[in-house]
């Protein structure tokens, strides 16, 4: 599958910008990250499903098996439709499942052109692809051959499915909204870590589950970061994703451009300011990456997820301050300490209330590395041999030693 993908980045690329909306480089990344995901996968499956004896006292043994659990349904979100929904499918039929995706009716193309060239290398009938929009999602997910969901969306929309699942007590992976903050402490160069924040929070449109979505920077060089983080933003061009001169593409449908807009109108109602970007008024969905001020806690900027390249930028009087504040959330998705202090960047990791926290990076995932969610940002785990197992039954065999 993952030969099969490279060898059709291009054309998956191509279609990818031109119903996603983001750049023709960042759309090749997206088909080559689908392929890293698939291939690492295929990889580690076997080590990680590897069933294991375990030695008992009183004459007893028993040996621990990982058994597929049937059907898995597998529902792919819009922002980055091959990638999310390329590992939610290698992960499932590694772990000996079949295989339902539906891809997000925003961006179907891509993702049914995927799965016609992987298809060839797999048993008939093993992944199948449904297209349609909540109302297919909600009959495969309430189907009783469906033994397990696998979803990556809204929050809102997660604890819908769950309250559906929950009468057959399907096996939930739930990877939901985020609220991801960034600390940058004061031993920090901010010149230096403006650029990889400005990259993590409007990379994508910022429209990706784990981008930087607020920033608690120390007092004693706020104004120095903001200025970089401002001349970081006015250095990105949005544009057509087929334009070789576009970092960002637009925003990706209607929906979400008037959620952004509407955000966008909390902040002067708050107080804050924008130092720079903002919707355009023109024709498409674009949003130049914007930088706000002079907001905090309750402004729903701050409070919500906005999924848009928009950041505030909060300052701080003490990390302590800057730790409460950032698990002030019913998020926990990710979170990144900025610091050249290693210690004492993973002293105050170990503080946040967070699924994946970062130290001097922020929103690298990789498929051999655990992705958790807690909170409202969803159920169980993806990536590694956790989200391999989390795709099976577990099955414990337990016989006397003698064998009889």
């Amino acid at each position: 599958m993952a030969a099969a993908l490279a060898q059709h980045r291009d054309e998956l690329a191509w279609l990818l910008v031109r119903e996603q909306g983001k750049p023709l480089s960042r759309a090749r990344g997206e088909a080559d990250l689908a392929a890293h995901f698939v291939r690492t996968i295929a990889e580690q499956a076997p080590a990680a499903l590897a069933g294991r004896p375990l030695a008992l006292g009183e004459g007893q043994s028993a040996q621990i098996e990982w058994e597929p659990l049937g059907v898995t349904a597998a529902i792919a979100p819009w922002n980055a439709p091959l990638a999310l929904g390329f590992v939610k499918i290698a992960t499932a039929l590694a772990a000996g499942n079949s295989v339902v995706i539906k891809p997000s009716p925003n961006t179907p193309l891509a993702t049914s052109r995927a799965i016609e060239v992987v298809t060839p290398r797999l048993p008939p009938g093993v992944l199948e692809r449904v297209i349609g929009g909540a109302e297919v999602g909600a009959a495969l997910v309430a189907h009783p051959l469906v033994r397990k969901v696998s979803f990556t969306g809204s929050t809102a929309t997660g604890k819908r499915i769950l309250q559906a699942t929950a009468p057959q007590l399907k096996r939930l992976t739930l990877e939901l909204g985020g609220n991801d903050a960034a600390l940058v402490l004061d031993d920090v160069d901010p010149a230096q870590v403006a650029a990889p924040i400005a990259a993590a929070a409007f990379g994508n449109s910022g429209q990706f589950c784990a981008a930087v979505k607020r920033v608690y920077v120390a007092r004693a060089i706020y104004a120095a970061f903001v200025a970089a983080l401002v001349a970081a933003a006015r250095s990105l061009t949005a544009g057509p994703g087929l334009d070789p001169d576009s970092d960002l593409g637009p925003v990706q449908n209607a929906t979400q451009f008037a959620r952004l807009r509407e955000l966008w109108s909390s902040v002067a109602a708050h107080g804050g300011r924008a130092l720079c970007g903002g919707p355009r008024s023109g024709p498409g969905f674009f949003f130049d990456p914007a930088v706000v001020v002079d907001v905090a806690e309750g402004c729903p900027l701050v409070d919500e997820e906005q999924f848009g390249p928009v950041v505030p930028v909060m300052p701080v009087d003490s990390t302590a301050e800057a730790i409460a504040r950032a698990n002030a959330t019913p998020y926990g998705l990710g979170a990144s300490v900025w610091s050249g202090d290693g210690e004492l960047a993973r002293s105050v990791a170990a503080q946040l209330q967070a699924g994946t926290t970062w130290i001097n990076q922020h929103g690298r995932f990789d498929a051999a590395v655990p992705m958790p969610m807690i909170k409202e940002s969803g159920l169980g785990i993806d990536y590694a041999e956790f989200g391999l197992r989390e795709q099976t039954q577990l099955h414990a065999i337990v016989t006397p030693r003698s064998g009889a």
